[in-house]
């Protein structure tokens, strides 16, 4: 039986790898350690590339091919996934590369040829496009007669597509994402308590302490690098310090669709109205987000379960439905 047997997936600065009849075989972060004396000689990627980020000396740079969902170095992306893909390959089979690619919905004609050329730089015979949200769609499409509005918040974009019986019929990406909360998470620990912190602690601060909620408080003690004495300390968070920072993001995100939902003609809002809005991403973890979102536009907001991997989730469960596929992708 036809079919793809490879979703790829570049979400939040990682690579999200599917294979057919393994689930997801690969989630790594989308880097890569390349040589400064010959141009795209990648030598190290994913986790083991983030083991030699801070040890390298000139003769070597840390190149992240992918930015934003878009392909900035073609070179070292083809190299980065070649490598990926030749270690989840059984050696004692021929190697077939028959990929989808999951994009964002507000590409552009360049961008997606990129993606295409990238695929065929990859020895592959068969290259689909798929939008993000179309994918996610497939996980839950009972109301598929009526519009839908699908919203991806990522750590560096918000993705949003108006889908019509399955069909993207409008696709919007807009360069902002919840990095805004993360940073200004750590200029405040920095600039409040004296304290450095590495990336890992970061992000677990940003989890623990995600709520919108006003009454919602409590804290917690993390370890961080004194900035004069260059020392490990504990420090205090507390979440009443940092909840306006998630909230203001929230509000922005609800600006965005607002203005968005405003473009629609009258027919396809009021089916957005009935339908309601399915977002996935990063913020959903924040408490308090579905009922702010929900009365805030006026619209049920449905949130989508899988994080990071909702989209390459829901194409998994058409992979081998060849016509389904070819009807949503890209042309």
């Amino acid at each position: 039986m036809d079919s793809y047997n490879f979703v790829i997936d570049f979400e939040n600065g990682n690579i999200n790898i599917l294979k057919l009849g393994y689930g997801i075989v690969l989630s790594e972060p989308a880097i890569a350690i390349v040589s400064t004396r010959q141009k795209n000689d990648v030598v190290q990627v994913g986790l083991d590339a983030v083991d030699y980020v801070g040890k390298l000396d000139k003769s070597f740079e840390v190149v992240k091919p992918i930015a934003k969902g878009r392909i900035v170095d073609l070179g070292v992306a083809t190299k980065m996934l070649d490598i990926f893909l030749s270690d989840l390959e059984e050696k004692k089979f021929y190697n077939r590369r028959d990929i989808i690619f999951l994009v964002p919905c507000g590409a552009t004609q360049e961008e997606r040829e990129q993606y295409m050329s990238l695929g065929y730089s990859l020895s592959a015979k068969k290259v689909l496009l798929i939008p993000k949200e179309q994918a996610i769609n497939l996980m839950d499409d009972t109301k598929s007669k009526l519009a839908q509005m699908v919203v991806i918040v990522g750590i560096d974009t918000i993705d949003i597509a108006i889908i019509y019986r399955s069909m993207l019929i409008k696709g919007y990406t807009i360069d902002l994402g919840a990095n805004i909360i993360v940073d200004s998470i750590n200029n405040h620990i920095a600039s409040n308590n004296g304290i450095e912190i590495d990336e890992s602690v970061l992000q677990e601060i940003y989890s623990d302490m995600a709520t919108i909620l006003p009454n919602d408080n409590y804290e917690e003690f993390y370890m961080g690098k004194d900035s004069y004495s260059g020392s490990l300390v504990k420090f205090e968070v507390d979440s009443s310090t940092l909840r306006p920072y998630y909230t203001n993001f929230v509000s922005e995100v609800a600006d965005i669709i607002e203005t968005v939902l405003k473009r629609q003609d009258s027919s396809i809002l009021a089916q957005i109205n009935v339908a309601g809005i399915k977002l996935a991403g990063v913020i959903n973890d924040i408490t308090g987000l579905k009922k702010f979102l929900s009365n805030r536009l006026g619209v049920e907001v449905h949130l989508i379960e899988g994080g990071q991997y909702s989209a390459i989730m829901g194409i998994s469960t058409k992979l081998m439905d060849i016509d389904t596929l070819d009807k949503l992708s890209i042309k």
